[in-house]
């Protein structure tokens, strides 16, 4: 722990909750979707059907550029085995660490302290050391860093690392946790059939490459120089029943990957996510209607489907502004796409508001994946910038003994992870 003298002072309620202390998020090369509907028409077959549906289905993502890790030259391009985890190995690494370093000069602490690291994707493939050990000598951790290593788990991956990374930070006010998760999901089309079927164009179409960090610690131990962004208030998870089929990822003998999504997705996320985003809510006063929202850019249908049934209006075009502006720059970013978003969403703050969005201090961070599953998290904007660009504490909210530079938390809490 550190000297009494120089930690902050907070309220009761609030002292064991974590907060989120800086947030980084980084891109690759930029391409028009015309672009990459170009290579994948040079270095794959199509029948007379396939083509003309690959083309449509890139003009409909209406994506103004998207994010993809290829040079030119690989763009597209259908590797080998080999290549391929050569491929994605590299710019995992490059675009985590670069991430990563963004979210620790947000922080401002000594890397030294960093006492956990959590490391998420779903671009995974069977290699050893694993690549969160990788980041450690990257990033020059020190050797005690306790680390974790999370594959597989979709476009769920960056919310459901950001809740154990807050479960991690509160298990002890001197825990410092850093939150990676990069994804090069662009690579699915360079592991396509040699003649795509459908499902895999249309893979091919939306996902694309992008890295986000966020560094967390406990209210209770931080230090007068550490500048919370947000406070966790809380994060549940949910499986959606009967839809264990609508996403699946699977490999073929000959090192193929299919993904195949249901476009059952959006109706079943819509069925559920208003109970869901209730329970993640519950005992916080918060209005849903009129929270800012950090979704995963899963689409423009499953965003429209999720501002309907939460009664946002102009298809959440203001409430979920950041996600909007995500997918369209950048492509559907999978599993990374989520601490993307909430680094927008905190930089866009003062945009979101001038163009009428929401101006209170409630983000309601929102993902969904195989499973299929949910995953959310109900955040207090922790400051804001004063006239002079200053940090200035929010307006307080809890009870009158609260510290103005803690928020307090109500009485009554939801359940946590």
């Amino acid at each position: 722990m550190y000297p009494a003298s120089k930690l902050q002072t907070v309220s009761d309620e609030n002292a064991g909750r974590a907060a989120i202390l800086g947030l980084g998020s980084t891109f690759p090369n930029m391409y028009t979707q015309d672009e990459v509907c170009a290579s994948l028409e040079k270095h794959y077959k199509f029948d007379e059907d396939t083509l003309p549906f690959m083309r449509r289905v890139f003009a409909a993502t209406k994506f103004e550029s998207v994010a993809c890790a290829a040079t030119p030259e690989e763009l597209g391009k259908r590797m080998t085995r080999t290549e391929y985890v050569k491929y994605i190995k590299s710019n995992l690494r490059e675009m985590g660490a670069r991430a990563a370093r963004e979210a620790l000069e947000a922080w401002g602490g000594d890397k030294s302290e960093i006492t956990h690291i959590v490391w998420g994707t779903m671009t995974q493939s069977i290699h050893a050391p694993t690549m969160d050990i990788d980041l450690c000598k990257e990033l020059g951790l020190e050797p005690s860093v306790q680390r974790l290593n999370i594959e597989g788990m979709g476009c769920l991956t960056g919310y459901r690392c950001l809740g154990l990374g807050r479960s991690l930070a509160e298990s002890s006010p001197s825990a410092r946790v850093l939150v990676v998760v990069s994804d090069i999901r662009s690579a699915l089309m360079n592991q396509m059939p040699e003649y795509p079927n459908r499902a895999s164009l249309v893979c091919a179409a939306l996902f694309r490459d992008s890295a986000g960090a966020a560094v967390l610690g406990q209210h209770r131990g931080l230090k007068t120089s550490e500048k919370p962004i947000y406070t966790v208030m809380n994060h549940q998870s949910f499986l959606i029943p009967d839809t264990y089929e609508h996403v699946s990822l699977t490999e073929t003998d000959n090192s193929e990957i299919l993904l195949d999504i249901s476009k059952q997705v959006p109706i079943a996320v819509g069925k559920h996510v208003g109970e869901f985003l209730r329970k993640v809510a519950a005992g916080f006063d918060v209005d849903l209607s009129k929270a800012a929202y950090s979704l995963h850019t899963g689409g423009p249908k499953v965003v429209k489907t999720v501002a309907a049934e939460l009664g946002l209006p102009s298809d959440g075009e203001l409430a979920c502004m950041a996600s909007w502006k995500v997918m369209n720059k950048y492509g559907n970013l999978s599993g990374s796409s989520n601490l993307v978003v909430l680094h927008h969403q905190y930089k866009m703050e003062k945009e979101i508001q001038a163009a009428g969005g929401p101006t209170g201090q409630d983000v309601v961070c929102l993902s969904f994946g195989p499973g299929l599953a949910m995953e959310g998290l109900l955040l207090k904007r922790y400051e804001v910038e004063d006239k002079d660009g200053k940090l200035a504490p929010a307006v307080v909210w809890g009870n009158a003994n609260s510290s103005p530079l803690t928020p307090a938390a109500p009485a009554v809490a939801a359940a946590g992870v």
